[in-house]
């Protein structure tokens, strides 16, 4: 039986000063011209690369989000260049939108594009309340869902991510998340770490972002998937390019289902080799904490030029 792979792709989180600065230096990368259609998108010069951004623009996702699906997009390109072939594509959050360009239902100018519409919406309804998003080191599903509906704060804060068992993101109002906080650390070995984006994601918040979308998207062409996506909301596979659609409107509300996704991947679709792609190589991590490492018999980071070309060249011997 052969093996059966899967690209995985990364959110906004994956973000950091300088990324993507390899791709410039790379002749066979496409990222130059990537780099200019998201500055063109974004309405303002991304070639800097976060390094001399303020921490404040270095977390709107109007910069952000069209930066790393240039980079993401530009590691596929070198990866597709060398003959390799995929059979699923997963992206994480803002990954679902890169992965639209892999799995040509957009294409790579019209995928980043989708990238910076998406991030200028989300910050337009960030500007409208104080939230964001943040993680409960160590804690599971039912004990902080039981215990934001036992504080009512329900309208408030939301369980957005759920990565793992014990890995949740929460995003919402930071007046919530301070009472949540600090009626944990009475009951719980408590600890947290708020993640660099600027709004609260993945909730009702976003509802004028989503509808925005919604309006937006009929006047784009979206073609069905020629590789199938596993999706954030369902952890099932699609390719009907209406359906993608609706689920990457409905994504913007709605928690991300990452584990589900990751062991749909792995158990049902039977993915064994996984390439990550994009900044960062942060969701390894994800796949040992959902104890699916061990069916996995290879995994490849290929978050640099150099990750990529030693792997390229392996493939050739």
């Amino acid at each position: 039986m052969g093996e059966t792979r899967i690209i995985l792709l990364p959110g906004q989180g994956a973000h950091f000063p300088g990324m993507g600065r390899d791709l410039l230096s790379c002749t066979a990368s496409r990222f130059p011209y990537y780099l200019e259609a998201a500055s063109d998108y974004a309405g303002e010069d991304l070639s800097r690369l976060g390094e001399d951004m303020d921490s404040h623009s270095f977390c709107r996702s109007a910069y952000i989000q069209p930066l790393i699906t240039a980079i993401s997009l530009a590691y596929y390109a070198l990866l597709q260049d060398a003959g390799v072939e995929v059979d699923y594509v997963l992206g994480h959050s803002l990954g679902e939108i890169s992965a639209l360009g892999v799995a040509g239902v957009l294409s790579p100018e019209e995928t980043i594009e989708t990238a910076a519409f998406r991030g200028i919406h989300m910050d337009q309804c960030a500007a409208a309340v104080t939230g964001g998003m943040f993680v409960p080191l160590f804690l599971e599903y039912d004990t902080v869902a039981e215990e934001i509906r036992r504080l009512g704060l329900d309208k408030e804060l939301y369980i957005a991510n759920i990565n793992a068992p014990q890995q949740l993101v929460l995003s919402g109002t930071v007046r919530a998340f301070d009472t949540l906080a600090a009626s944990l650390e009475r009951s719980h070995t408590f600890r947290t770490k708020r993640l660099a984006v600027n709004g609260p994601w993945h909730t009702p918040f976003l509802e004028e972002a989503r509808a925005a979308f919604i309006e937006w998207a009929p006047t784009r062409t979206f073609h069905d998937a020629s590789i199938p996506l596993i999706m954030n909301a369902t952890g099932s596979c699609e390719v009907s390019a209406s359906v993608i659609c609706q689920r990457i409107a409905d994504q913007l509300v709605s928690p991300v289902y990452w584990g589900k996704c990751l062991t749909s991947a792995v158990d049902f679709y039977g993915c064994t080799t996984v390439y990550e792609l994009g900044p960062g190589g942060i969701l390894k991590s994800t796949l040992r904490a959902n104890g699916l490492q061990k069916k996995i018999t290879s995994y490849h980071s290929l978050s640099t030029v150099e990750a990529l070309n030693r792997f390229i060249t392996a493939q050739e011997v």
